[in-house]
């Protein structure tokens, strides 16, 4: 699922010793992925800025002019400082996109003869950010970013193309940055010319070797040879055992392409089969978001009704086995190609996955939760049940009890009779996957006689289980889960549980001053990612900003004191404002800089960060 930005401005842990770059991940207001190139004008091959106070030159470069589809197309982007005054320019903050794999600050587009854009293999890709800059180029200085052309754009066919290039560069105004254009020629070649560029792609190098602000050298990409003239190749290459051929095949996106991995799935080597079966995976038709993206592209043009059947069959097979990581890939592919009346055989897997799997550090205590074998069973009994299966009467076996819970909790005409006791016995289940799911599908509101059992279910030994009680305590929204849930904020040494204590406390009525104490309490002896969540908990509780930043913090000790008292100080003048919910911006009166750590900063969209520095 696509996650919001703002949530994803995470402070990059690794430094860069190179000058102008800074630690810092991106933030909304510089990427802005949805918008497309502005209309600025544009010139031929280069461009010129149009501001006055900005003379910087700015040109498209390949290694040559044609080149055949499936080749890695390298777009050398080069800025110069044509001036005679120094330029500031913001790069990077976007380059970690799993799958996409480019910089998203890039906009490009690549254009047919006959006005035609070619589509985006990848659309709407998470962001996690990247390493960020903001190098000041002197005057004669240059700048050099690479762009992976085919990670942009899908060519499917010879011809000429226009390619239109955009970054902003961190300046105010869209339209203070030029579009660069140019052209290039694309030849869909044929099986012996596809071999070349298949023999050349394997002599190549794993990476660019590129320095920041250099430019690169020409290197590998497996994945961009998607085209169907180069499917032997990936069977050839996946068959000796080579992972390369698999990367080929897990982007074709045509049926022939699907039946391999298929067959693969079979290999005898299990890292070829694993991937395989991941790949495939990859190409199922996704459920947890509606959102276009490159794996519904794939689920929508990779299949036929003959091949869903085939695809079953190992499946099933995987779903018998004692191996937890093949159980996993057996429940998600029923969970896309299962039917309804696939449940009952569904249920008895669960009846023996679930107890062999109850004392599994990863299945019961993981949290927050890796894919595991009992939640991709649940997905796949979820989406069965979707499909019109019908649940069971009454929660008499492991399997019997995770559809049960899951008819319970999504279809609020399903209530079958006694079922508050019954599920009032699940949360207390010896298996704690199911005490978790009962919890996640209690329906609201709770009787007397169940606030008890989700009170103690706060302080369950098993963290994801607490984490199940938090949530229906926050929704429930019942003072009485408050002491539990301070103890939990007190006590818990699971980052992703104290956040949940700290939220759900505030719902069920602990004031806003007690939380913040608890957590200053709590600052001191920890690593750098603690106190760091620590504090990001006194900001969500006290202050309205779009995230923060700060360097790797290896030794708190020195500025500690200072930190703590400054938030006390905080806490006690404002004490009243903050139990009635007052949230103060950066920059106000109330905030002093000695709250947070050096090199710290709050930031609100479109405006500096603070504490200036």
């Amino acid at each position: 699922m696509k996650a919001s930005l703002q949530t994803m401005c995470f402070v990059l842990l690794l430094m860069s010793l190179l000058s102008g770059v800074a630690p810092w991940s991106s933030c909304n207001d510089l990427i802005a992925e949805d918008k497309p190139i502005p209309n600025t004008g544009e010139v031929a091959k280069s461009a010129k800025s149009p501001t006055q106070n900005r003379d910087a030159t700015i040109t498209l470069e390949f290694d040559k002019p044609t080149y055949f589809l499936g080749e890695n197309v390298i777009l050398h982007w080069h800025f110069v400082n044509s001036g005679n005054q120094p330029i500031n320019i913001s790069m990077g903050g976007d380059g970690r996109t799993p799958g996409a794999k480019r910089a998203i600050r890039f906009k490009v587009d690549v254009i047919d003869e006959k006005g035609l854009s070619a589509a985006d293999p990848y659309p709407n890709p998470n962001n996690f950010g990247g390493m960020f800059g903001n190098p000041t180029l002197e005057p004669g200085e240059e700048y050099w970013d690479e762009l992976q052309l085919m990670r942009y754009r899908e060519v499917k066919k010879s011809g000429k193309y226009t390619i239109k290039v955009y970054h902003n560069l961190g300046w105010k105004k869209p339209d203070e940055a030029p579009v660069v254009t140019t052209t290039l020629n694309f030849i869909m070649p044929k099986e012996k010319q596809a071999r070349e560029v298949f023999e050349e792609m394997l002599s190549l190098p794993d990476n660019s070797d590129r320095s920041w602000g250099k430019k690169g050298r020409k290197f590998a990409d497996f994945e961009l040879m998607r085209y169907p003239v180069y499917l032997p190749m990936a069977k050839e290459l996946a068959q000796q055992g080579d992972i390369r051929g698999l990367k080929m095949l897990g982007e074709m996106a045509f049926p022939d392409a699907t039946t391999a991995l298929l067959e693969l799935m079979s290999h005898n080597s299990p890292a070829i089969s694993e991937k395989a079966g991941e790949l495939l995976l990859r190409r199922m038709s996704p459920h947890e978001d509606s959102t276009i993206s490159h794996a519904s592209y794939l689920a929508s043009t990779s299949w036929t009704d003959e091949l869903r059947k085939l695809a079953a069959v190992p499946a099933w097979k995987l779903l018998a086995e004692d191996d937890r990581e093949g159980i996993i890939r057996g429940a998600r592919l029923i969970r896309s190609l299962g039917t309804k009346d696939d449940l009952p055989a569904l249920i008895k897997v669960m009846d023996r996955v679930l107890v062999d799997l109850k004392h599994n550090e990863i299945e019961q205590k993981a949290y927050l939760r890796p894919w595991t074998a009992s939640s991709s069973l649940e997905g796949a009994s979820q989406e069965l049940l979707q499909r019109g299966a019908r649940p069971p009467e009454s929660a008499t076996t492991p399997g019997n009890s995770v559809v049960w819970l899951l008819a319970l909790g999504t279809n609020e005409d399903f209530r079958p009779e006694g079922w508050r006791e019954t599920i009032r016995g699940l949360i207390q289940h010896e298996i704690p996957f199911i005490r978790d799911l009962a919890l996640r599908n209690m329906p609201l509101p709770l009787d007397s006689d169940t606030i008890p059992v989700v009170a103690d279910a706060i302080l369950d030994g098993f963290a994801p289980v607490q984490a199940a009680a938090c949530d229906l305590a926050r929704r429930s929204k019942l003072k009485k889960f408050g002491p539990n849930l301070i103890t939990v904020l007190r006590l818990s040494e699971n980052d992703w549980l104290i956040r949940a204590a700290f939220r759900s406390a505030h719902e069920c009525g602990v004031p806003n001053d007690k939380r913040l104490e608890i957590c200053l309490q709590r600052m001191g002896g920890f690593t750098n990612d603690r106190n760091m969540v620590i504090l990001g908990l006194l900001i969500d509780g006290s202050i309205d900003s779009n995230g923060h930043g700060a360097q790797e913090i290896k030794d708190w000790q020195p500025f500690l004191p200072r930190i703590q008292t400054a938030w006390l100080d905080f806490i006690k003048s404002h004490r009243q404002e903050l139990q009635e919910g007052t949230r103060y911006r950066p920059g106000s009166e109330a905030l002093s800089p000695d709250m947070f750590p050096p090199q710290f900063q709050l930031h609100i969209s479109g405006q500096p960060g603070w504490p200036i520095e």
